[in-house]
């Protein structure tokens, strides 16, 4: 069961908390690997056009290698 854990800046209000958290128990239906996903939430006045949220991709490094294990570890048989 994937477990979400949020952090907030001071800034975001207890509706935009309480969205997140309601997402987050939607998404938790639908995701069922064991993991934990880490969200820290950041409001920000910067965004372009009629945009109302984005998301600041984070990249580890990886070898190619080690993320076909992890792809062949999580297939799922028929």
């Amino acid at each position: 069961m994937v477990r979400f854990k949020f952090s907030y800046d001071p800034g975001i209000s207890i509706e935009q908390r309480i969205g997140f958290e309601l997402a987050a128990r939607i998404w938790g239906t639908y995701l069922t690997d064991d993991i934990a996903v880490n969200l820290h939430i950041v409001s920000t006045d910067a965004l372009e056009g009629d945009a109302i949220g984005g998301a600041i991709p984070i990249f580890h490094q990886q070898h190619y290698g080690v993320l076909t294990e992890y792809l062949e570890q999580d297939i799922t048989k028929s």
